[in-house]
């Protein structure tokens, strides 16, 4: 749960615009392999906190030659809390799996090309494949649960007694 969450908040630092490539008809797509994506955002995160890193360095050794002040100390806390989101979603990067693979990127960039999928399934392996399965098969069960529920209270609905 605390994992969803982290990675509901950290998708935005984490998808940095890998466009969409050869959607047109009559060419062939390509896609990155769960690897390679994943190696790609943790590259992106370590590069954002090291920036981050070498930035308030910077900061630091400049304000110590003039006095601090009340917005010197929001500017340093809002940096501080730059880095701590930045290495959040270096952590979170780290946790990605072959179901945020697929969902973050396979969907969302390669939406009715099949062509896409079968490079993506042959990329993964069979235990990433397990992964995007089992978290398929229970999206399905939250479904047919929901709906079950559902039905359930509209059974009892139509079977309790109205008043008038």
């Amino acid at each position: 749960m605390m994992r969803r969450l982290l990675l509901s908040f950290s998708v935005i630092f984490l998808i940095l615009g890998i466009g969409p490539s050869g959607q047109a008809s009559g060419t062939k797509s390509w896609i990155l392999p769960f690897k390679i994506w994943k190696q790609k955002k943790i590259d992106e995160a370590k590069t954002v906190v090291a920036e981050l890193k070498r930035q308030n360095k910077k900061t630091i050794q400049g304000k110590a030659q003039v006095k601090s002040d009340n917005q010197d100390d929001e500017d340093k806390q809002g940096s501080i809390q730059q880095l701590s989101q930045a290495e959040l979603n270096l952590g979170v990067a780290r946790e990605l799996s072959a179901n945020d693979y697929f969902l973050l990127y396979v969907s969302p960039q390669f939406k009715n090309n099949n062509e896409a999928l079968v490079q993506a399934a042959r990329a993964l392996s069979p235990r990433d494949m397990a992964d995007i399965l089992a978290a398929y098969q229970k999206r399905l069960q939250a479904t047919d649960i929901s709906a079950n529920t559902t039905e359930d209270e509209a059974d009892i609905q139509e079977k309790s007694p109205q008043s008038p």
